[in-house]
This record gives C-alpha cells, sequence and structure tokens, in this order.
C-alpha cells in the first residue's frame, strides 16, 4: 500500500488540484490560480527520509506551519512551533456536500495546535506534559498536569533532558541521499545498509530486506521464489556500486513462507556474472518488444510476462509450467475456477512477485547508475532503458475485479501471449 502510495504522488500533477476556495476571487487570485495548475508539476509531493519520518514531519510542521496527518500522538511531544499542527487520522470525516457549494465535499477533522494548547494549559511545552505522564502513567490527569507546571528538581532536569532527546529536531536537517525519493521503502533500506552505513538505523551486521506479505497459498511453493533471479542481479549492482572492501558476502531476505518468517540468504553475483546477466536480461526484453504489437507501457504485456517468467521457473523445477489456455481465460475472467480457488490466487501471486523483482531491479538500477565500474555501467544503462516503461505498481498488481472489467486485457491478449509463449522454447503446454 505505501510503495503505491508514493509512487502515484510521485508522478501527481499537484497544479491540477490547487483551487482557491471562496465566493469571491479577485482577478490576481483568478491568474495566479490558473498558473499553478496548469504548472507540471509544481514539486514532488513525496520525501522519503533515512530515518523515522516523525522528525522530519515535525521540522517541517515547525518551519512552514503544514498540518501533520497521522494516528502517532507521539508528533504532539515535538516543538511545531507557532503554527505547526496535527491531525489525527481517525478525527477525519466525510459530511458531505455543503448546501450553498454542489461541486465541493465537506471534509471535518480535529486539528490540535501544541504550541496553543502548551499555552493554555500553561506549560512551557506538550513534552513537560508528556514526561510527566511517562514517569506516572496511572496518576490522573490533574496531578500531570499540576507536575507538569512544577519546576523540575536538578534530578528530573537529567530525566526530562533525556527524554526531550527522543523528540528533539536537531538532526532534522541532516541530507539524505537524493536517491531515496526514487526508491520503495524497503528498498531504501537495503540501498542506506549498502551504500550509505552512516545513514543507516538497522544497524545489521549482514545486510536485509524484508519482502512484502503475498497472499498466496500456504501449501505451495513461496511465490518470491519466482523473480529471485531479478532480485538477485538486483542486489549484485547494489554491491558492485560500493568499494571492494565493503561488499557484504551475502543479501538476507525475509520471507513469509507459509506459517513462518524465513531468512533466505542470497550470494551476490561477480561483476562478471553481472554483465552476462544484464545480457540476458537485455536480449530477453529485447525480443520481447520486438515480436509484440502491444505497447511496452501496457500493463497487460507485463502481467504476461509476470506469468511467462513464472511459467519458465516452474518448467526448470519439473513442475507443470502455466498453459497459454489458463492466462488467456484468467485474464479475460479474474478467475480459472468457479468458484473461485487457491490455485487461481497462487498463479496470479507468482506473477506478481516477478513483477516486484522487476520493479526493485529497475529501482537499484536507477539508483547505482553513477557509481558502476565502467563496462558494468554500460550494460546496466541498456537494461534501464529497457525497464524505463515498467508501469507503476497500482497498474501492475490489478486486483481480480479489475482484470475482469479492464479493457487492457481483450481480445489482443491472446495474441500477445501466443508471441510473447514463442520466444521461450523451454515453456511449453
Amino acid at each position: 500500500m505505501v510503495p503505491a502510495v508514493i509512487e502515484s504522488l510521485q508522478s501527481w500533477n499537484m497544479g491540477q488540484h490547487i483551487q482557491l476556495h471562496g465566493d469571491v476571487k479577485t482577478a490576481d487570485q483568478e491568474s495566479k490560480c490558473q498558473r499553478e495548475r496548469t504548472c507540471e508539476p509544481l514539486r514532488s509531493p513525496v520525501k522519503v527520509v533515512a530515518t523515522e519520518a516523525d522528525e522530519a514531519c515535525a521540522a517541517y510542521s515547525k518551519d512552514t506551519g503544514a498540518t501533520i496527518l497521522t494516528n502517532d500522538s507521539d508528533l504532539l511531544i515535538y516543538d511545531l512551533g507557532e503554527k505547526g499542527s496535527v491531525i489525527k487520522l481517525n478525527t477525519i470525516e466525510y459530511k458531505g456536500q455543503p448546501e450553498h457549494a454542489v461541486n465541493e465535499k465537506l471534509i471535518n477533522a480535529l486539528r490540535w495546535r501544541p504550541g496553543v494548547i502548551a499555552q493554555k494549559l500553561q506549560i512551557s511545552g506538550i513534552n513537560r506534559l508528556a514526561f510527566a505522564r511517562s514517569r506516572d502513567p496511572y496518576s490522573s490527569y490533574a496531578n500531570i498536569l499540576q507536575c507538569a507546571r512544577q519546576q523540575l528538581s536538578n534530578a528530573q532536569k537529567d530525566d526530562f533532558i533525556q527524554f526531550s532527546e527522543e523528540y528533539s529536531l536537531a538532526l532534522s536537517n541532516s541530507s539524505a541521499p537524493p536517491e531515496l525519493d526514487k526508491l520503495d521503502p524497503r528498498i531504501s533500506e537495503l540501498f542506506l545498509q549498502i551504500k550509505h552505513p552512516t545513514h543507516n538505523a538497522t544497524r545489521f551486521d549482514v545486510p536485509h530486506i524484508y519482502l512484502p506479505v503475498l497472499l498466496e497459498n500456504p501449501a505451495r511453493t513461496c511465490s518470491w521464489t519466482y523473480g529471485a533471479g531479478f532480485r538477485r542481479l538486483a542486489y549484485s549492482l547494489l554491491t558492485l556500486s560500493v568499494p571492494a572492501l565493503c561488499r557484504p558476502a551475502e543479501i538476507i531476505e525475509h520471507q513469509r513462507r507459509g506459517a513462518r518468517i524465513a531468512a533466505v540468504a542470497l550470494v551476490p553475483l561477480s561483476q562478471e556474472e553481472t554483465v552476462s546477466e544484464l545480457g540476458w536480461v537485455e536480449n530477453m526484453f529485447s525480443s520481447a518488444f520486438a515480436s509484440s504489437n502491444c505497447q511496452r507501457t501496457s500493463s497487460a504485456f507485463w502481467v504476461v510476462f509476470g506469468f511467462l517468467e513464472a511459467s519458465r521457473r516452474l518448467k526448470a523445477d519439473d513442475k507443470m509450467p502455466i498453459s497459454q489456455e489458463w492466462i488467456i481465460q484468467f485474464l479475460a475472467s479474474g478467475r480459472l475456477n468457479s468458484p473461485f480457488t487457491w490455485d487461481d490466487l497462487h498463479a496470479y501471486t507468482n506473477a506478481q512477485a516477478v513483477l516486484y523483482s522487476l520493479r526493485l531491479l529497475k529501482q537499484i538500477l536507477f539508483a547505482v547508475r553513477d557509481s558502476l565500474p565502467p563496462e558494468l555501467s554500460r550494460s546496466a544503462a541498456r537494461a534501464q532503458e529497457l525497464l524505463d516503461d515498467l508501469p507503476n505498481l497500482c497498474s501492475l498488481a490489478c486486483s481480480l475485479w479489475e482484470i475482469a472489467r479492464d479493457s487492457r486485457f481483450d481480445d489482443n491478449t491472446a495474441a500477445l501471449i501466443g508471441d510473447m509463449y514463442s520466444l521461450v522454447a523451454d515453456v511449453d503446454e
């Protein structure tokens, strides 16, 4: 969910959504509004930071007077300045359309201004109230407020300083690598562990990545088995982008397998092996693009490729590959059997794992393109160009209902599947 939202916001044209509300607009206001709506775009609405986002959100709110939307009450403890504020998500209510403006929607929410609240409570800051609460969590509100108003003893001052350090904005201006803004949060954590260990908050001895939990048949082979080659290639590129002495010997993937979370070690490829794998990826996609009449930006192309790659791996493991007829029927209706079966879901999840792995590879290629050895950099640039048209996560991770109703999966899909399957000799019926 979070990566999909971030990715959508990064391509969102903010100017189209900015309007001035009210019954009266001056000519200058109308002109300004028009300029803002036609801006392409104003600026990226997403900022990925290297540590917990609380501190960065609090610093931004203090500097700009922005309101933080969150369900984390800890944000109230930070110094948000005079204008900074917090709206808790669970207080937002949709009130319908106001009578005087049929084209508008009314949303109510409860907003807290910690600075104003502290003044009305006659305390120096909400952090004093939080500190008193932390020392005596079972006391009444009246007693907590009285303690917050009292002068601290010398012993309490040391404890209060230590308590306040957790909510300090002292490090909020520390620069994060610019590549983070274009990375999935899960991928950015791995990127920091390998490329920028000083920014890394996890402090693992061996780099780790936690893969998303997939909805699959727990009795079948873990879907993350499919696409593992693309992820290993991505990890290899990431390790080869740092000096040899800093390269980890393995990457640990945490995957859900059945009812447990398993730690799976992947050993990065050597530079020669990485160049060879990039060449294989380039040849595979060049052939697929050349043989297909479907546009490279079409999600139908990539979803079919996900099934194709999962079938190739099934065949290599001496298992029954996914047939063309199965994919055609599935993409036409969103299911193969009625009622819906675990086999339908598991096969589709296999394809989703392949597509997420390709997305990981695409992002790593972008992040390390300028820090690879020359020979490897040229191969990576060609692979990156081929993956540039990989659609966003919302388009790739279609729900079964979306597949059944979506015109992307029409009669032309059958021809696309036939064309692509003809490219892979080791996948047959």
